[in-house]
C-alpha cells in the first residue's frame, strides 16, 4: 500500500506542476511601473525575461504594442527547452505627460496563448503649471468644468478622462466623492504621487439620469490632503436622442419639426411680455418635445405639450420677465425632439431694453 500512496502522491505533484505551468513559456513579471519619467528623459526601457518550460523549442512570432509610442523588441532565434528569452519594450514619453498604461501582445508557435505585458508611469513636465491653471488645494485642474459633451439617452455607462495634477510633496489620494446615482469619478493611479500628473475619470448614465437636453450639477470630491481635501466641481453634459438604429423607412416616416427661429419682443419696459412661437410637426409621426430649455430664468413656460401629432401645430406660451441689463438682449429656448433630421432646434428671443 505504501508504494501505491508513493505512486498516487508522484501523480498529485505532477499534476501540480503541469496546472502551474499551462503557459509553455513563464514570464518573471508581466508588468512593469517606470514610476515618476521625464518627458524629456529619452526613452524608457524595460526588458521582460521568460523561460520556455515546454519540452519543445519555441518562437516568438510576432509582438504587438497597444500604441505607436511603445517599441517592442525581442529574441528571435529560437528558445531551446530550458532555455530563457527576452521582450524588452520603449516608451518614447515626449508628447505624452500625464498617467500612461500600454500593454504588449506577445504570441508563440508553441500554443494559442496570447501573452500580455504591460508597462505603466506618470510622465512629468516643466509646463505643468502653464497648462493646469485652476487649483482647489493641491490638486490642480486645467478645468474644473467636467464637460462630457454631447451623449446619447440609451448609452450606459459612459467614461471620460480628465487631466490633473498633484502639486503637493505628499502622495495624494481620492477619499471620498458626493455623487448623483448616475455619476462616478476615480483616480488613475489610485494614488497620484507627488508633482506628478494623474487622470481623473469621470462616469456618467444618462440611462439611470433620464432627462433630456443640457445638464448641468454641482459635484464635489475628498482627498487626503489636510487642508481644502473637498474640491467643488461643476459637470455638464448634453443628452439627445439616438438614431443610429434607425432604416431609410423609419427616416421617411419620422416627425419633422418646424419652428420660429426668431422672436421680437420688442422694448422692455419693467413690464413682463407675455409672447408665444408655433411649432408645427410635417412629418408622419407623433413629434416629441423631449426637452424645451431656455437659456436664462427670465423666460417662463405656461405649459408644454409631451408631443404634436403628424401634420399639426402647436403654440408655445411664455413669459419674459426682464432684466436689469440694458441694451439689445438675445434669449435663447433650445428643443430636444425625436425629429432624426434636426433633434435640436433653437429659437431665438429679442428684447431691447432702455
Amino acid at each position: 500500500m505504501k508504494w501505491q500512496a508513493l505512486i498516487f502522491l508522484g501523480w498529485m505533484i505532477s499534476v501540480s506542476v503541469v496546472a502551474q505551468r499551462k503557459e509553455t513559456i513563464q514570464f518573471d513579471s508581466k508588468e512593469h511601473d517606470f514610476g515618476i519619467i521625464k518627458e524629456t528623459g529619452g526613452l524608457a526601457v524595460h526588458r521582460f525575461e521568460f523561460t520556455n518550460f515546454s519540452l519543445f523549442p519555441v518562437k516568438i512570432l510576432t509582438v504587438t504594442a497597444s500604441c505607436g509610442c511603445t517599441s517592442p523588441d525581442w529574441t528571435k532565434e529560437i528558445i531551446e527547452p530550458g532555455k530563457t528569452g527576452s521582450i524588452t519594450a520603449s516608451f518614447d514619453p515626449r508628447g505624452r505627460p500625464g498617467y500612461f498604461s500600454k500593454t504588449i501582445e506577445v504570441k508563440t508557435d508553441a500554443d494559442a496563448n496570447v501573452y500580455v505585458l504591460t508597462i505603466k508611469g506618470t510622465v512629468s513636465t516643466n509646463a505643468d503649471a502653464e497648462r493646469f491653471k485652476e487649483s482647489i488645494g493641491s490638486l490642480q485642474f486645467i478645468s474644473t468644468a467636467i464637460n462630457m459633451g454631447r451623449v446619447k439617452m440609451s448609452n450606459d455607462w459612459l467614461y471620460k478622462d480628465f487631466e490633473i495634477r498633484n502639486a503637493s510633496k505628499e502622495v495624494l489620494m481620492l477619499k471620498y466623492s458626493s455623487l448623483p446615482h448616475y455619476i462616478t469619478i476615480d483616480f488613475f493611479p489610485k494614488q497620484i504621487p507627488a508633482q506628478t500628473q494623474a487622470v481623473l475619470r469621470v462616469g456618467f448614465n444618462p440611462k439611470k439620469k433620464n432627462q433630456y437636453g443640457f445638464l448641468q450639477e454641482s459635484i464635489s470630491i475628498e482627498t487626503s490632503e489636510k487642508e481644502e481635501a473637498v474640491k467643488a466641481l461643476t459637470f455638464f453634459a448634453t443628452v439627445e436622442e439616438n438614431f443610429e438604429g434607425l432604416t431609410p423607412d423609419d427616416k421617411v416616416k419620422a416627425p419633422r419639426i418646424y419652428a420660429d427661429n426668431k422672436i421680437d419682443l420688442g422694448n422692455y419696459n419693467g413690464q413682463n411680455i407675455k409672447s408665444r412661437f408655433t411649432i408645427t410637426n410635417a412629418g408622419k409621426s407623433p413629434l416629441k418635445l423631449l426637452a424645451v430649455q431656455p437659456n436664462c430664468t427670465c423666460i417662463q413656460f405656461d405649459s408644454l405639450p409631451e408631443k404634436i401629432e403628424a401634420g399639426k401645430s402647436v403654440q408655445i406660451n411664455f413669459t419674459f420677465s426682464g432684466e436689469h441689463r440694458k441694451g439689445t438682449l438675445q434669449k435663447f429656448i433650445t428643443l430636444y425632439t425625436n425629429d432624426p433630421n434636426k433633434p435640436v432646434e433653437r429659437v431665438m428671443v429679442t428684447i431691447f431694453s432702455e
